[in-house]
């Protein structure tokens, strides 16, 4: 791997800028932080033309409601939609995975929809990503029956009924007890990458020297 390079200004801010998704349509969606205050996290959109990104814009209230969070945006392959996390009014508690359609450029279309039972639950459901190849949605849970902490679940999605099923926990060795999220999968299966802080962290004083602000990235083969 090569040394990571900064996007630098303006799509980069001063705030916190992360959970980014690109597109074919040459744009990025990305989770920004608000400057005012840190609680509050909201989805952005920056387009890019010739290489170079142009000012962000806050996607509108269809997503982002002033008092909520709306993180972990990622756009399906065939740009038809954006799925995201969002702990807004008209969930089933806690963070939910929600989805709306975009349109041939990328703009929102229509009314966010809330994925509703059996993929969201009481608790919190994070970092989306949907396996166009295998129409499977893949994200992390702490609500249904995980390991310990955050936990990766897979929900296929029948194109028949139009309806995900029941989630299943991908198990070991990708879950652990420590917090496992932002799955994602190559389009042949055979390689994917996932965020986790299982790893030892020696310069915490946490139990058994698990951190859980150090994350670390793997690579799942």
């Amino acid at each position: 791997w090569s040394n990571p390079t900064n996007f630098g200004r303006p799509l980069n801010s001063a705030r916190h800028d992360g959970s980014g998704a690109f597109t074919e349509n040459h744009s990025i969606y990305f989770t920004r932080w608000s400057e005012e205050d840190k609680s509050q996290m909201h989805i952005y959109v920056a387009r890019e033309i010739g290489l170079r990104f142009f000012e962000s814009q806050k996607l509108d209230e269809r997503v982002n409601i002033e008092g909520y969070q709306s993180i972990n945006p990622y756009v399906s392959a065939n740009g038809e939609y954006l799925y995201f996390s969002s702990n807004k009014p008209g969930g089933l508690g806690g963070f939910d995975i929600w989805r709306i359609e975009l349109d041939e450029e990328g703009n929102l279309k229509g009314e966010a929809k809330n994925l509703g039972q059996p993929v969201n639950s009481e608790f919190d459901e994070r970092a989306p990503f949907y396996h166009d190849i295998t129409s499977t949605l893949y994200f992390s849970s702490d609500g249904h029956e995980t390991m310990g902490g955050l936990d990766i679940f897979r929900s296929r999605f029948d194109n028949g009924l139009k309806v995900f099923k029941s989630p299943d926990n991908i198990g070991m060795p990708m879950n652990s007890e420590a917090d496992d999220s932002y799955y994602i999968l190559s389009n042949d299966m055979r390689t994917g990458f996932m965020s986790s802080n299982r790893e030892l962290c020696m310069e915490c004083d946490s139990i058994y020297g698990l951190c859980s602000s150090c994350y670390h990235i793997y690579e799942v083969g």
